[in-house]
């Protein structure tokens, strides 16, 4: 091996038998040659890489078919919550309807009763001048036919 003088002094010899070796690299994937460091035939480190490049392509093979699967299960999920969003749409809008409905009947409602409330408060009114009537007739018949005829006649009815 050749080496400028200054640097042949620093770097430890090397013998012919150590050299070796790395010649033996060189021709790797021929029978017979051993790789440098592993003490192996270079067929075995092959091998060796061969089927390491065989489990790698499987693993990503597995690995693409459970990304393909996650996604599969999530477009059933997107689909599914279509399905709901769309259903609960639906809903809101029959129990808006709903309630429109049941707003318009409160508010009939209302309006009966304030009709009823003043309707009975009338009647109320009618009986306490009976009442006073009857009362007052009793004692000296004061009661006249005009009060009788301001009785609306919604209420006779």
């Amino acid at each position: 091996m050749f080496l400028p003088d200054d640097l042949a002094g620093k770097l430890p010899a090397v013998s012919q038998d150590q050299q070796q070796p790395a010649r033996a690299n060189l021709h790797k994937g021929r029978p017979g040659r051993v790789a440098v460091g592993s003490g192996q035939p270079v067929s075995e480190i092959d091998e060796r890489k061969r089927r390491r490049m065989i489990s790698n392509r499987e693993s990503a093979r597995r690995s693409r078919m459970r990304k393909q699967r996650h996604l599969d299960e999530l477009r059933c999920l997107v689909n599914r919550l279509r399905l709901e969003k769309r259903q609960m749409v639906n809903r809101l809008g029959v129990l808006t309807y709903l309630h429109h409905q049941i707003l318009l009947d409160s508010c009939r409602l209302r309006s009966e009763h304030a009709d009823l409330s003043q309707k009975l408060a009338e009647l109320r009114r009618i009986l306490a001048l009976r009442d006073l009537s009857e009362f007052s007739c009793n004692s000296s018949c004061h009661f006249s036919e005009g009060m009788l005829n301001q009785i609306p006649s919604s209420l006779i009815t």
